[in-house]
């Protein structure tokens, strides 16, 4: 599954700040992510791990400024973060959700992820 931060906050619902074109093709924690996987940060105490993260793309609660990385504001980073984990493991099925391409792409056309 790979989609772009864009597309991700459109379907979250998230304030983008950053590039909408960056890739993200998985989840990881932010020690063990690369720069295409989506890390989140919900606490400002663990915010010297986030900003030192190989991960380009970050959810954060509003408000918080990350430099180098796109940021996606979510209300509840860690929910926000949960849901493409969570499409990323899950099969697709009219029964499950899924994150579509975009949103004019119905839930029932999407692919499910390998």
């Amino acid at each position: 599954m790979t989609r772009t931060a864009g597309a991700l906050a459109e379907y979250l619902g998230a304030k983008l700040t950053g590039d909408p074109l960056a890739t993200i093709s998985g989840v990881a924690s932010p020690e063990r992510a690369r720069v295409g996987d989506l890390i989140y940060l919900d606490s400002l105490r663990y915010r010297e791990r986030a900003a030192a993260s190989a991960a380009r793309c970050v959810v954060v609660p509003p408000g918080e400024q990350m430099a180098g990385k796109t940021l996606l504001e979510a209300r509840d980073p860690k929910l926000a973060f949960a849901k493409p984990a969570w499409v990323k493991t899950a099969a697709c099925t009219r029964a499950s959700p899924c994150m579509p391409a975009s949103t004019s792409e119905a839930a029932s056309s999407c692919t499910p992820a390998p």
